[in-house]
C-alpha cells in the first residue's frame, strides 16, 4: 500500500469563494432550509493508487468514481466506493482513503441547515445513493467541463441524501423558533454595529441565556452566527457588485476599512481584494 499522504483541512477553507444554493421544503408542515455552497468540482486521476489520510476534514464531499475503485476507511469500517453509485462523505468524519481509480470525480462544499453547523451526522457514516440516471447525468456534465449545470444536478442529488434527515432538521427547524427574528435580523441585515447584546434582547433573554440556548438549539455559537452573517454579506457584495471595499465597509457599517479587512483575513484566510479576484475566477 502506498505511504498515505495527510491532508489536515482547516475552517478557513470554508470561507472560500463559491455559489451558495438555499432551498426551503416544508417536512409535515415544518418549514426546513438547507444551506449549501459549492467550494470546488474535482476531477482526480490516480493511474496507480494513492492514499490519503483525512484527520479533521471540515467540508462535505460528494464522490463519483467513474473508472476503478475507492476504498475509505471511516467510523470503524472499510468502504468500498465503485462506480455503479453516488457517495457522501459528511463533515467531521476523520478518514483515510486508498485510490485505484483512474478517474475520480468529486464535489466539495459546505452544506448547513439555516442556523449553520453541519447537517449529517460524521457518526453514521458514508452514505451511497443508487440511480444510474442521476449518476449518468452528473458525470456527463463534469465531463463536458459546465460546472454550473454539474453544481445544479449535483445539488439534486444532495436533496436525496437530505431526504432521511428530514424529521432531525425539522426538529432544529421547531427548536430554532425562538430565535426566528435573530436567525432573520442576521441574515437580511447583519452589520458590524450588531451585537450579541442587541439579538439577546430580541429573544428576551440575557446575552449568557441567549448564547446558551442558541448553541443548543444550532450547534453554533451566537457570535459566530453574527460573523458569518457579516461575513456571507460582505462576500455577496465583494462577488456582486464593482463597490470599493471601502464603500462594502461603511454599508456594513464597520468604522474603519481596516477592521472589515483583519475580520475578512481571519475568517476566510484571504483578503477583501483577493477574495474578490478570487470568486470572479470561478465564476
Amino acid at each position: 500500500m502506498p505511504i498515505a499522504q495527510v491532508i489536515n483541512e482547516t475552517r478557513k477553507c470554508l470561507g472560500g469563494p463559491g455559489d451558495e444554493v438555499r432551498h426551503a421544503f416544508r417536512h409535515n408542515g415544518t418549514p426546513v432550509i438547507v444551506v449549501c455552497r459549492f467550494l470546488g468540482t474535482m476531477r482526480s486521476s490516480f493511474p496507480s493508487p494513492a492514499s490519503f489520510e483525512h484527520p479533521s476534514p471540515v467540508i462535505t464531499r460528494l464522490f463519483v468514481p467513474v473508472e476503478g475503485h475507492a476504498t475509505i476507511r471511516a467510523v470503524g469500517r472499510e468502504y468500498r466506493l465503485t462506480t455503479d453509485a453516488i457517495y457522501l462523505l459528511p463533515a467531521g468524519m476523520p478518514f483515510s482513503a486508498t485510490y485505484e481509480c483512474p478517474t475520480l470525480y468529486a464535489f466539495h462544499m459546505h452544506v448547513a441547515g439555516e442556523s449553520g453547523g453541519t447537517l449529517f451526522d460524521p457518526r453514521l457514516g458514508i452514505r451511497e445513493l443508487r440511480d444510474d440516471r442521476l449518476r449518468a447525468m452528473l458525470v456527463e456534465a463534469i465531463s463536458s467541463g459546465t460546472d454550473g449545470i454539474a453544481e445544479s444536478i449535483g445539488f439534486a442529488v444532495l436533496q436525496r441524501f437530505v431526504a432521511p434527515e428530514m424529521d432531525e432538521l425539522a426538529a432544529k427547524y421547531a427548536r430554532t423558533e425562538r430565535f426566528r427574528n435573530v436567525i432573520t435580523e442576521v441574515e437580511q441585515r447583519a452589520t458590524a454595529e450588531l451585537t450579541v447584546e442587541a439579538l439577546a434582547s430580541m429573544a428576551n433573554l440575557s446575552p449568557s441565556a441567549a448564547s446558551k440556548a442558541f448553541r443548543r438549539a444550532t450547534g453554533v455559537t451566537l457570535k459566530a452566527f453574527l460573523i458569518g452573517g457579516l461575513m456571507r454579506r460582505a462576500k455577496e457584495m465583494l462577488t456582486y457588485t464593482d463597490l470599493p471595499v471601502r464603500a462594502i465597509a461603511d454599508d456594513l457599517r464597520f468604522a474603519e476599512v481596516s477592521y472589515l479587512s483583519r475580520m475578512f483575513k481571519r475568517e476566510t484566510g484571504m483578503t477583501p481584494l483577493e477574495y474578490r479576484r478570487v470568486s470572479r475566477e470561478a465564476r
